[in-house]
């Protein structure tokens, strides 16, 4: 608590203090006109990374299931494998 009342104290010394007038336009325009922004990168290794994941996710996921909608495709040969049908 001795903080806060340090600090309300400070507070109350430097309400009827004199702000100070600063002018920053000129360092400002000049920092705004000398920034030079960098060049966004055209391919972000990351995401090329994680795109790649997904399409080799995604077609080793494809190659698994061909055999099953090949036998969902025909309704006979789906109705042939079926567990009741053995």
């Amino acid at each position: 608590m001795e903080l806060f009342d340090h600090i309300e104290r400070l507070a109350e010394k430097s309400r009827p203090a004199k702000v100070p007038t600063i002018d920053v336009v000129g360092r400002v325009c000049r920092t705004i006109r000398l920034h030079r922004e960098e060049e966004p990168a055209l391919l972000d290794t990351p995401s090329i990374a994680f795109a790649g994941l997904s399409l080799a996710v995604t077609t080793v996921a494809a190659l698994l299931f061909m055999p099953l909608l090949t036998t969902l495709w025909d309704p006979w040969a789906a109705y042939m494998n079926a567990p009741w049908s053995y």
